[in-house]
């Protein structure tokens, strides 16, 4: 009997040496289900970042843990088409590459697929009578802007973009912008994302056309994850360099930040206020980073400017269903009446 079991424990390690003790494909499958099932519960933006299942959380787990391309690929491609595109700027990623070597032409085929089908062609207008104010607002003044506030009259509105910027996708936001009598908008843009040469040149385009940049941390990093271990230090490297960085890219950089997530706390806050920043929130979430399909997206965004009437739009200019679904957007809030405005500091 205990040869029996000496054998097996011998064979248990030659099988683990093998295959690295990756888990099976069945922990992949189990990994997306989790997150999956937890995107579609999430009500904000903020419930996404926070849960220990998001995309990003998850795939690095599978990647700490040795999951090989051949597992996590037969677990992804079991997943639908609509399921793809909403995770598809996580597999993009650079750290994620090794992880989906073995379906990369293949996800991406039936994303474009996908986003392909999603696209309509409506009649094009002009555009020319949406009109955007350039209005102060005083980080010293006003800390923390959720878009209730008395600066902003009834039907006055902040388009905001988060997460990038891609090259991709942020310069058809940007395209959209400019053919609506050069709209102008509010760009949070991720140190990480600057850094790279082709989106680090287009901050400093977004920047020469007349938006407003502002910073969105270094790494997109939740404030749980980044204060658990290093705490003040964390927030300096993730708000304070970010800050920098993204300025010294774009040409400029205004005195505005975005959790991501829209997560912190009090005492983040007053540290933050502290260094001559004000934070940014938002009372209209689009919601477009739990949808892939463009007419959600609209159909959300009219519902709360009819119950809103005013405020902050949140958007993310790397998700294709946020380009897909912008000029309808522009549309009713040209259709309406509704008059942009962007923030500066002085």
């Amino acid at each position: 009997m205990k040869k029996q079991i000496s054998q097996s424990l011998v064979l248990f390690v030659l099988m683990c040496v093998v295959s690295a003790c990756a888990p099976s494909g069945q922990d992949s499958q189990v990994a997306l289900d989790e997150s999956f099932g937890n995107l579609k519960a999430s009500e904000s933006a903020a419930d996404w970042e926070l849960s220990p299942s998001n995309f990003s959380t998850k795939l690095e787990e599978l990647r700490a843990s040795n999951t090989s391309s051949k597992e996590f690929c037969t677990a992804l491609m079991k997943r639908s088409d609509e399921e793809l595109a909403l995770i598809s700027d996580e597999l993009n990623d650079s750290e994620n590459q090794d992880l989906v070597a073995d379906c990369s032409v293949e996800y991406k085929a039936r994303v474009a697929a996908y986003f392909k089908a999603m696209k309509t062609n409506p009649k094009k207008r002009a555009g020319k009578g949406i009109k955007t104010e350039v209005r102060v607002f005083d980080p010293h003044a006003i800390r923390f802007i959720k878009g209730t506030e008395s600066i902003l009259k009834d039907k006055e509105v902040i388009l905001t973009f988060d997460d990038g910027p891609t090259v991709e996708t942020s310069s058809q936001i940007v395209n959209t912008l400019r053919r609506f009598n050069n709209a102008k908008a509010m760009f949070f843009m991720v140190g990480e994302r600057v850094q790279n040469s082709a989106n680090g040149k287009f901050a400093a385009q977004i920047y020469r056309e007349g938006h407003t940049v502002a910073s969105h941390s270094m790494h997109h990093l939740g404030t749980k994850t980044l204060f658990k271990n290093e705490g003040k230090a964390a927030l300096d490297r993730e708000i304070f360099k970010a800050h920098d960085l993204i300025g010294e890219k774009a040409g400029h950089i205004s005195p505005y930040m975005r959790f991501p997530g829209g997560t912190s706390n009090e005492a983040i806050d007053a540290y933050v206020y502290g260094e001559g920043l004000s934070i940014w929130h938002w009372n209209m979430d689009s919601l477009d980073f739990k949808t892939p399909n463009p007419a959600e997206i609209v159909a959300r965004v009219k519902r709360l400017l009819e119950k809103n009437r005013k405020g902050v739009i949140l958007f993310h200019d790397i998700k294709h269903q946020t380009v897909l679904a912008l000029p309808e957007i522009m549309h009713y809030l040209e259709d309406n009446n509704y008059k942009l405005i962007l923030p500066v500091e002085k």
